[in-house]
């Protein structure tokens, strides 16, 4: 196998590509107070999660949805249910640890 080249699908680049970009450098232009949190931002950053949203709903299908219904709606539920419960029970061992000092 020497010579062998390693092959990286564009269809991995084109999806982490900006993902890997936005990390790195995102960060800096708040670090040097070049760009500032405003409403106008907060506003916009919000109407493009609801994009985002609704573009996904808009790609679902309903057909698929249907066949995997029960699973899908335990798996859900069972998604928010966990994490709820969890997060009282470490919110309580937090609280009475704060209580006892």
């Amino acid at each position: 196998m020497s010579g062998t080249i390693l092959f990286i699908p564009a269809t991995i680049i084109t999806c982490s590509g900006p993902y890997i970009i936005g990390a790195t450098l995102l960060p800096f232009p708040s670090i040097l107070n070049i760009l500032k949190e405003t409403d106008f931002l907060s506003m916009l950053a919000e109407l493009g999660v609801i994009v985002l949203m609704f573009t996904a709903g808009l790609e679902s299908d309903i057909k698929e949805l249907k066949s995997v219904g029960k699973s899908a709606f335990v798996v859900a539920t069972m998604g928010v249910i966990i994490p709820l419960i969890g997060g009282t029970v470490v919110a309580y061992i937090l609280m009475m640890e704060v209580y006892q000092m």
